[in-house]
């Protein structure tokens, strides 16, 4: 039997290489937020790009003075524009399968901490 909370509740890994540096996250692909923004044709609405992806993105290991960065709207704008462009595309393409950027993905229906 499939437990619907445990749909809702996957976690997909994704990793990415940006610039020879690793980076890891996961994501809930059936969070609210992608439902209302993934289209029939798979067009995604206009609507901030960081916005979106903070509040999709469950787990990064991305670090600011050896400190787990948080994932926020706030701290996603601080980081440089393609690594904000490699972050969105990550769970976009891993949802679609598309070209850019390169992503290795496995889904696992682990429950966020």
């Amino acid at each position: 039997m499939a437990e619907l909370n445990d749909i809702i509740n996957l976690r997909i890994p994704v990793n990415f290489d940006f610039h020879g540096t690793p980076i890891n996250i996961a994501y809930r692909p059936y969070s609210t937020e992608i439902e209302q923004r993934v289209k029939g044709d798979g067009a995604w609405e206009s609507k901030s790009m960081n916005q979106l992806v903070a509040k999709v993105l469950i787990d990064w290991d991305l670090t600011q003075q050896g400190k787990p960065l948080p994932i926020t709207e706030e701290s996603l704008s601080k980081l440089p524009t393609l690594l904000q462009l490699y972050l969105f595309y990550a769970v976009q393409n891993d949802l679609r399968e598309g070209k850019l950027p390169s992503v290795n993905s496995g889904a696992t229906s682990q429950q966020a901490e």
